[in-house]
């Protein structure tokens, strides 16, 4: 299949078009509990399909109960398909907020509250190391395979969230180099299921930045990220982090004004140069 490009939040900043004009036609957007899915057919009607994610009424999906989990995304489920979207990212960084047991048993009751629909449910990939500065912890896979009843068969796609250095490892365990890493983890525990990369890129600056680049590497970074990933057949999604800054910091593609910057022309010509290759 073609890899599919997406850019964060271009709805909620009002600037879907500026994506869709260079052939970005996928978003990301958080629905929360899944009541309120306006967000999503604005994008709809913007050109714009987006990955919807459910993250339930509390951060990290922390103390949602499995039922209500399961009754929230089959809801979920029912709004989105007749729109032609068949696939929901199950939690954000959920392991900032539970362990991988408790996660398990969410996810194993969302998947079988939606057996039969044909929609698939992302699971989150990794998870940061307890009282470590770690951004990964390596067990978190196994661990979250080995307590759902149905094995890795039942893991209908990873996410992850490969921020950090594109070569090498920062803090020991947090860079581009982990979307292999983890997906090595993931086959030597079973699973041969495909992956997202739903949040990565390079911050210029701002409150949650902790290794500043220049504009000129974002735009590098971003062009290594897709010519990689236009390589690796098992990844079938990639998704930008950000369209404008916001309160986690100076990631966006373009200034507050909307004009571009380096990194969206970067974006832009990789698209025209592989326009055949992507958006399946």
């Amino acid at each position: 299949g073609k890899l599919r490009i997406a850019v964060m939040n271009t709805t909620g900043w009002g600037v879907d078009s500026i994506f869709t004009n260079i052939g970005v036609t996928w978003t990301r957007l958080d629905v929360g509990d899944g009541s309120d899915i306006s967000s999503v057919t604005t994008a709809l009607s913007h050109g714009m399909k987006p990955l919807v994610i459910y993250s339930g009424d509390s951060q990290w999906l922390a103390g949602v109960s499995p039922a209500t989990a399961a009754s929230q995304v089959l809801a979920l489920a029912q709004k989105i398909l007749p729109l032609g979207l068949n696939e929901i990212e199950f939690g954000n960084e959920v392991y900032y907020g539970e362990t991988a047991q408790t996660y398990a048993a969410q996810y194993d009751a969302a998947h079988a509250a939606l057996a039969g629909t044909g929609v698939r449910l992302l699971a989150v990939a990794t998870a940061v190391q307890s009282g470590a500065a770690g951004y990964c912890d390596p067990t978190w896979i196994p661990d979250f395979i080995h307590a759902l009843p149905g094995g890795p068969g039942e893991v209908d796609a990873w996410t992850i969230h490969p921020y950090g250095p594109m070569t090498g490892l920062l803090n020991g365990s947090w860079g581009w180099k982990t979307v292999k890493d983890w997906h090595t983890i993931a086959v030597a525990a079973g699973s041969a299921a495909p992956w997202y990369v739903t949040e990565v890129g390079q911050c210029l600056g701002g409150s949650g930045c902790n290794v500043p680049v220049s504009q000129q590497t974002q735009a590098t970074d971003i062009t290594q990220y897709l010519n990689e990933l236009s390589q690796t057949p098992w990844v079938v999604f990639f998704d930008e982090y950000t369209c404008r800054d916001d309160s986690t910091g100076d990631w966006g593609l373009l200034n507050s004004d909307n004009s571009p910057r380096p990194a969206f022309n970067a974006l832009q010509s990789w698209m025209s140069a592989n326009a055949s290759s992507v958006n399946g």
